[in-house]
């Protein structure tokens, strides 16, 4: 949702780092390429990533989309090293304002990722789990030294929605909209 209503008015990149995403099924379409080969491309030193990156990129109601990985297994086999590489030369190569990252767990390097962050957004129901999940987080983040993933984490408790079936295709009406339309109003424009 952030990022189709980003696209309205910036250059904005989404990339989902999810070991299933579900994203061919959602957009009901089949991906020739995805993130695993923009991967590839760089490990083997070539070079003209913005062209390869042109040509794999997808449309969602005007959000651009890399395709995500199609296996897991790929997914959690590529280095924080490689990920952090991969999006520097995304920010050095596009004109891209905004690059949002969907991550998992299932990403190596996570916490490394993160501190190349300048915003981390956590939306989260108002249950006793996602509580509990929040607090091991924040518990482990001080326990490992990633103190500093706590200053930039912001942090949204998700109110009870009326109506809450989202359809990909209307993810920016309703109820669930309104309420990051105006997370975006505070943390992006002037």
């Amino acid at each position: 949702i952030m990022g189709q209503m980003l696209s309205k008015k910036y250059r904005t990149l989404y990339l989902n780092m999810d070991g299933f995403s579900g994203l061919s099924h959602l957009l009901n379409r089949k991906f020739t390429k995805d993130i695993s080969d923009l991967l590839y491309y760089l490990q083997n030193g070539k070079k003209g990533l913005q062209y390869l990156m042109g040509s794999m990129v997808e449309k969602m109601n005007g959000l651009d989309i890399l395709p995500p990985m199609m296996y897991q297994m790929d997914l959690i086999s590529i280095t924080g090293n490689e990920w952090i590489h991969l999006l520097k030369e995304i920010e050095r190569y596009s004109d891209y304002e905004y690059l949002l990252l969907d991550l998992s767990d299932s990403v190596q390097g996570l916490y490394d990722i993160l501190r190349q962050s300048s915003v981390i957004y956590c939306m989260l129901k108002k249950d006793e789990y996602a509580v509990a999940k929040i607090e091991q987080y924040e518990s482990m983040l001080n326990q490992c030294s990633y103190e500093d993933l706590l200053l930039k984490t912001k942090k949204y408790i998700l109110p009870d929605f009326k109506y809450a079936q989202i359809t990909i295709d209307k993810l920016i009406t309703g109820e669930l909209a309104d309420y990051v339309r105006n997370i975006i109003q505070e943390e992006f424009y002037e």
